[in-house]
């Protein structure tokens, strides 16, 4: 992922969603590892996400929905027996009042998880890092896109 500003950050969100975001902490993020940046939001339960799609950078407010739990991740399509899975709901930029939901690694760390920097279970899964680091990057802009309507 190309390296971010927090100014490029802060754009990447919606209008209406700048005055609930926190500011990310942006010493030492290893850029070149990552299909997407995430941060934790440090008293409530969201999480933000900011995607690079082909034409822009978007920013993504998820509200975690869940405890962590075992479960399969909609990014990655990994387990994490250690942190688990989480529940996490994004309000749609095209329809009010309608959110998408997903099941994401709770520490959004998807990106160590296709790179093999962190053990996950495969169930049973050999393609090869390369080819999970395209499908994750895929997924991420997929539902990007559908929360957004790009």
């Amino acid at each position: 992922m190309q390296e971010l500003t927090q100014a490029q950050i802060f754009d990447a969100f919606d209008a209406i969603d700048r005055p609930e975001l926190s500011e990310p902490d942006l010493y030492a993020v290893p850029w070149s590892d990552l299909d997407f940046f995430s941060w934790a939001h440090p008293t409530e339960k969201k999480q933000f996400l900011v995607v690079p799609l082909k034409d822009r950078v978007v920013g993504l407010v998820c509200r975690v929905a869940t405890a962590p739990h075992t479960g399969f991740c909609d990014f990655c399509f990994a387990v994490d027996r250690v942190f688990g899975t989480a529940t996490v709901m994004v309000d749609s930029w095209e329809r009010p009042r309608s959110s998408l939901g997903l099941n994401v690694c709770s520490n959004f760390d998807c990106s160590d998880s296709v790179r093999g920097f962190k053990w996950v279970y495969r169930m049973g899964e050999t393609i090869p890092a390369g080819r999970r680091i395209e499908r994750l990057q895929e997924n991420v802009s997929r539902f990007a896109r559908r929360v957004t309507g790009l």
